[in-house]
């Protein structure tokens, strides 16, 4: 899905605040429902219309749903339980929660005078990470946001796997950052690692790895196309850093991971069975293989998704890959917003400025101005070039 099939309905400035958020999101959700209900073509032909709420990220489903407080926006399990404190792994392989689930929890809770749940200390299995009402009354709209983005999960996946390679140089058996829990000499170690890491990746494949983005937008260089380059193409460079006690087990939460990704992200018929049963073995082997005496390794709730409702979201699109469901259009937006808001743009008020800006991105989707567009074919891949190592797996996976 290119930038020019996602275009924005709606601008605006600030962050992703609950009290900003609430109007425009349920007058959008009222007109949804009544474009849906009342779509008639003609007599003897009615149209039905669905709409998913899918090209956003974690925080923002977070936001939609209710669920600030929650560890997983899919399942009720904690961090703890996730990072293996629980009876059994496969326990966890199930999306439990659903609109129906989530409004009547809300109806359910103790809540303050402004809508907001009480919260009290060890509450979670009560509440389930619940802290306001969700912002979307349509059950169809809101169960779509019960779902993990692509690219977000990509991105969010390799900043785990770069802690796990920064605790692995420092043989920190603590997964943490802070000067606190690691302890003053603990906290030296892992920021030796990461200097040691970046440079080392630096050296070898001249690739910048999390850094600060010199570009002057915020966040770190660590952008989709670095973590396919490092996870496709220089795994090898990666797995060199970790003893080589660790080599074997690191290198295959490097393949099993990029599997897992490749498969979730792409647009191709999956075996659901094949799947869910590499994504157990993957989940069974980060737990098991880095954890000795005590369980130290925590995943992150991206992690947590992907490997163990990944599959299911698959098997909810009908057994097809999520990639067409990708928010990849949508963020490679962000970049002409940011040209026409500097350059093309009044700038007498924000409002006019908005106005502009909203107006010219709808622009370069009219057909006569997509006709100037010159279409970019990819390269086809020449015999000479190095194929993915895990063609083999992945084609074991994909019904093909």
């Amino acid at each position: 899905v290119t930038n020019l099939m996602n275009l924005p309905l709606l601008i605006i400035m600030g962050k992703e605040d609950v009290e900003v958020l609430r109007d425009d999101i349920q007058a959008i959700d009222r007109e949804r429902i009544a474009l849906r209900e009342h779509f008639v073509l003609d007599s003897t032909t009615t149209v039905t219309i669905k709409t998913n709420v899918t090209m956003i990220d974690a925080k923002f489903r977070a936001t939609l749903l209710g669920c600030g407080g929650a560890f997983c926006l899919l399942c009720h399990c904690t961090r703890l339980e996730a990072s293996g404190e629980c009876e059994s792994i496969e326990d966890l392989m199930n999306i439990t929660r659903s609109a129906a689930e989530i409004k009547d929890l809300y109806k359910r809770l103790e809540k303050r005078p402004d809508g907001t749940v009480v919260t009290k200390a060890n509450d979670y299995k009560e509440r389930k990470g619940m802290t306001r009402a969700p912002l979307i009354e349509d059950d169809e709209a809101l169960d779509s946001v019960i779902f993990v983005s692509p690219l977000h999960v990509l991105m969010r996946t390799f900043g785990w796997v770069e802690q796990l390679l920064y605790h692995l140089i420092s043989a920190s058996h603590v997964w943490s950052q802070s000067n606190l829990k690691l302890g003053l000499g603990g906290r030296d170690r892992y920021e030796r690692a990461q200097t040691k890491a970046k440079q080392v990746v630096f050296n070898n494949t001249g690739i910048l790895m999390d850094s600060p983005d010199f570009a002057g937008h915020g966040g770190n260089t660590d952008k989709g196309a670095v973590c396919i380059r490092l996870l496709r193409d220089h795994r090898d460079v990666l797995v060199s850093l970790v003893d080589d006690h660790q080599k074997d087990a690191f290198r295959e939460v490097l393949e099993g991971l990029w599997v897992c990704y490749r498969v979730y992200s792409s647009s191709q018929s999956v075996n659901i069975d094949r799947y869910k049963q590499f994504s157990l073995s993957l989940y069974s082997h980060i737990l098991v293989s880095f954890n000795n005496d005590e369980r130290w390794i925590r995943l992150s709730p991206t992690v947590h998704s992907l490997l163990a409702h990944g599959w299911e979201l698959v098997e909810r699109n009908g057994g097809i890959g999520v990639g067409e469901l990708s928010e990849a259009g949508l963020e490679h937006n962000n970049k002409f917003l940011r040209s026409i808001r500097t350059s093309l743009s009044r700038k007498c008020s924000q409002e006019v400025s908005l106005e502009d800006t909203i107006t010219r991105m709808w622009i370069k989707s009219d057909p006569l101005v997509r006709s100037f567009t010159p279409v970019v074919h990819p390269r086809p891949r020449s015999r000479k070039e190095k194929s993915d190592s895990l063609d083999s797996v992945l084609r074991d996976i994909f019904n093909i």
